[in-house]
Parts: structure tokens; sequence; C-alpha cells
């Protein structure tokens, strides 16, 4: 990690100017700027949980929180897990952990007992904090499979303990063993760890990646300055709690004083009635979202402009949104470099639909080709960044020396393309190629053609074992409308574009909706393995 320090230190001077870089405790800062708009509002959807409040009541709560979590004898350094959706008990309890120096790992929701195991065993966890119940998910019924809850010190439930197996707290009960008493002082430093949030885990076991207050304090004021603001309206947060988009969006109110309206879980109808109901001028989505609200006919007419990221984006969808009268614009990130690139809501269509843009303030970006060598203007090539958002390095100590290369820049693994503007595109993943015949085929080149079809809404290009050529093109679509699509249209499609005929998908696979981690990437893994039951 020293070469990753020492290339830090070359930018910190530069950071400090732009306000990137500070020795203040993020718990300080949110203090600070809570005091100055006291009444920004939160709003949390949710067909359990509902509830609005203000930032300064949230954080008062917050205290509570800390002081309830202090009795249990939970102590700087501690870690807790959470499990808890887009609730306002699970930004209290963030709040908490960064006055106390605890550190948080969220968990999405989806994971069950295996994948909750493993972050347990990894981290040492000391309390896990969850619902009792959330939509058809019995949180009860998870713990009870959990080989290692016995070892946990703490399980505090929002809602009901009456399913969950052993000793159990309530989150009221958690609260009033605090009651009367002031949280500790913790002596809390800008680089102290304060979150780790695991990958996805969709190719490999998942990787620990470590933030820390100042980190995560960049992300948020970066990722606010990007979103131009509109005269009057809220922000809407469809990203999960446990990813790392939705755990940054939930400290963005305090920092930058936007009403933000938080979605438990995705439900278009009421997506929308949230828009309208609170005026949501701006906000961030994945495709999958932004096909949604497309598709529901007229646009909420408070809706201005959308930063969209965490899956592909054709440019397709961005030109969509221009004609509903929306301005939309790519970004790229990652858990580990949350967002590095984005281009503005007031950039060309050409830079936000065909980009993904150029480097954030105080953040760097440049490609490496096969021969190891810095990538020419147009050239591919793996990208390396660095940035004051970027993560610490891994829990396992042993991913940073892979990660990370001799001079500190971070091996992202994203496959990309700089054009004289400085301006990023992501045209693939390294390991995300279809080897058919020996050459190697972009399946990101694959699905930026079958998007530019109009009757296909969403695609995903996968190989699918073939004993001649070893992988033959395998494409996943879903339609726009009714009208039917046949692999015929297709290669005339591609051929139309003058795509290679190998490049041309030889398997169409039309589907209603594709499998994906909470973050709306699509899980590939889970695609080949249908291409695998078909070439059997």
């Amino acid at each position: 990690m020293e070469a990753k320090n020492a290339a830090r230190d070359d930018f910190v001077a530069k950071w400090r100017v732009e306000g990137l870089w500070t020795d203040t405790p993020l718990i300080a800062e949110i203090d600070a700027q809570t005091a100055r708009a006291p009444a920004t509002r939160l709003v949390f959807s949710s067909l359990e949980r509902p509830s609005e409040i203000g930032c300064a009541d949230l954080l008062k709560e917050s205290v509570a929180v800390a002081a309830g979590l202090s009795a249990l004898g939970l102590r700087q350094g501690d870690i807790i897990l959470s499990q808890t959706p887009h609730w306002k008990e699970g930004v209290a309890l963030f709040l908490a952990t960064l006055r106390l120096g605890i550190i948080l790992v969220p968990v999405v929701h989806i994971y069950g007992p295996a994948e909750v195991d493993f972050l347990l065993a990894q981290t040492g966890a000391k309390a896990l904090v969850l619902p009792d119940r959330w939509g058809n998910i019995d949180y009860g019924d998870r713990v009870s499979r959990l080989s290692s809850f016995h070892a946990l010190d703490n399980i505090v439930v929002i809602g009901a303990t009456g399913a969950m197996p052993g000793p159990a707290l309530t989150w009221d009960e958690m609260l009033s063993r605090g009651t009367g008493t002031e949280p500790p002082q913790a002596v809390v430093r800008p680089e102290d760890i304060c979150v780790i949030n695991f990958t996805s885990g969709t190719t490999s076991a998942p990787k620990g990646v470590m933030h820390s207050n100042r980190s995560l304090r960049a992300e948020v004021i970066q990722s606010s300055a990007y979103v131009a603001r509109a005269p009057a309206g809220a922000a809407l947060i469809t990203s999960p709690a446990g990813h790392i988009g939705g755990l940054t969006a939930s400290l963005r109110p305090f920092l930058s004083q936007e009403d933000t309206v938080f979605l438990d879980r995705w439900d278009l109808g009421r997506a929308i009635a949230m828009i309208e109901r609170y005026d949501v001028a701006r906000g961030l989505c994945t495709p999958f979202h932004v096909n949604a609200l497309l598709g529901a006919g007229n646009r909420p007419r408070s809706l201005r402009q959308l930063m969209v990221g965490g899956a592909g984006v054709s440019p397709t969808l961005i030109e969509r949104l221009d004609d509903a009268g929306i301005s939309g614009f790519r970004c790229w990130g990652c858990t580990e470099q949350p967002t590095a690139t984005s281009s503005l809501p007031h950039d060309p269509l050409h830079a936000r639909a065909f980009t993904d843009g150029a480097a954030m303030h105080g953040c760097a970006v440049r490609l490496r080709n096969d021969a190891g060598e810095l990538a020419a203007i147009g050239e591919r090539g793996e990208v390396e960044s660095i940035g004051p958002e970027l993560f610490e390095g891994y829990l396992d100590p042993s991913l940073n020396a892979a990660a990370f290369t001799s001079d500190g820049w971070y091996r992202t693994g994203d496959i990309g393309v700089l054009d004289a503007a400085g301006l990023l595109t992501i045209v693939d993943r390294k390991k995300d190629i279809i080897i058919r015949g020996g050459e190697n085929i972009s399946s990101k080149e694959v699905e930026d053609a079958l998007l530019l079809h109009p009757r296909i809404a969403e695609a995903a290009a996968v190989g699918i074992p073939d004993p001649t050529y070893g992988e033959r093109v395998a494409a996943f679509v879903t339609l726009n409308g009714d009208v039917p699509l046949t692999l015929d249209d297709l290669v005339l499609h591609f051929e139309t574009r003058g795509i290679a005929r190998q490049k041309t998908p030889e398997h169409l696979f039309i589907i209603d909706d594709f499998p994906r981690n909470p973050s709306g990437k699509i899980l590939k893994t889970m695609l080949r393995d249908r291409t695998r039951d078909i070439a059997r």
C-alpha cells in the first residue's frame, strides 16, 4: 500500500484547494452542515415503515442510537453488520457508527444465510441489525440458518423479535438501554475506516472494500456537485441501501442540503407517486429504472435530469430521455471508487449519450494497453484511476498487490477509450469477452449494437459453448412493445450496420426481465448457465 499512498500524496495539495480533502471527521462536518439547514427533508417511501423527517431531527435520533449501541458494549473499532433497507433507522444507525468510530458493513437485502455467514466470518462483527420481516423476506428464518449467529454479541431487530433464534433485542429496547446517557466522545480521524462495503460477488467471493471517513465525504461532495440544481425539487434514490450508491446517498442530504426521497424497494407506481408528491427534479438511476419510467407513459412534469449508471447505458436510452424532456447523463464508477467519471446535464448530447464523461474533480484516469504501456488517444486499454474518494484497500490485504499499480493507481478491470477531450467511454470488462474461433469479441460491443435496434429495450451478450468454435454469440433481450423479433431480424440489423459477421448473434433469447444484483447489474453468470443447458 506504500505505492498507493505515495501516489495519493502527489494529489493531496490539489484536493485540499478543491475542498475534497479535509482534516475534519465526517460526523463533525455533518453536524456543522446540518445546523445550517436543519429542515432538509428525508422521505423514506416504504410499505412497512414509511417516514418523513428533517435532517436535524434524524441526527438527534442518531445520538440516542449511539448511546444505545454504547450501552450494548460496542466500542470504537468494532464492526456492525446492517441489513437494513432505506428506512430512517438505517440512516440513524450509520450516523451513530460515524460518531462512535464503529465500522459499518452494509449488506444488500438479497444476501441469504450463506452470504451473511461469509461476511460475519470475514469481519468478526459483534452485532447484526436487520428487520424482522420486509416484503416477502423472513429475516428470522434467515438468521436461524446462520451457522455463526451464536458468535454474535448482539442481534438488534427493527420490529418484533419473536421469530429470531436465541437472544435478540428490538430496536426500541436497544434505544432504552442508552436512555439518559451520553455516547462516549470517540476521537475519530478522517483516515479511519468507517465502512466495509462488499462487492456483489457475481464472479467470485465478495471482496471487502474499505472506505474511510475522508473517502466517503469526498464521494458525497463530488456527486452532489455534479448534479446541477433545478430551481426546486427533491432527489430520488433508487439504489439499495446495501449498495455503495445507496449508502453514500444517505449522507447527501446532510452535506448538500438536498431534500431526498428514498425507495426501500423498486415499485414503478410508488416511484411515480413519490416523484409527483415531492416534486422530484433529479435522481440517480440504473437503465432498468429509466426504462421503467419511460415505459410508464407521461413522465412526471417535475423530473428534469437523471444521472444514469450502475450498468451498461446505451446511447439510445439517453436519447429517449432527451425526447421526454429529461436531461440524462452517464457516469462510471465502482465500489472501490464510486463515481470516477461523469458527464454533466448541460453537456452536448454526444458527450452525455456516447461517453461516460470526464474524470470528476480531483480524479484522474489513464489507460494501459495490452503491452503494459499508456494507451494513446482512441486506443483501448484497461482503466486505471485515482481520486480522493478511492478506497483505502481491501479487507483481505493479500488482494491489494493486484489491485494497485506499482505507482499507486487502482486497476479497475474495465476497458475503455479516451478521446482528445478527455472523455472516457467504457467499452468492456477485461474478462467479459466471447472467444469465437480464437477471436476475442467484446460483449459490450455486441450489446451496444443490439441496443440500437428499435425493438430492443435491454440486452446482454454472452458466449454459448460450441464444439466447433469454442463459443458462439448469444443475445438475451427484452423488447419494447409487442412487435416480435427474430434472429433473422438481428442478422439483417448487424449486416446493415456493417458489423463483422462473427459478432452477429447466432442465438436469440427473448425474456421478460433479466436476473440482477441489487445495483441493477445483469447477472451474466445466470444467463451463461442457461446457455450451457442448451449446448448440452
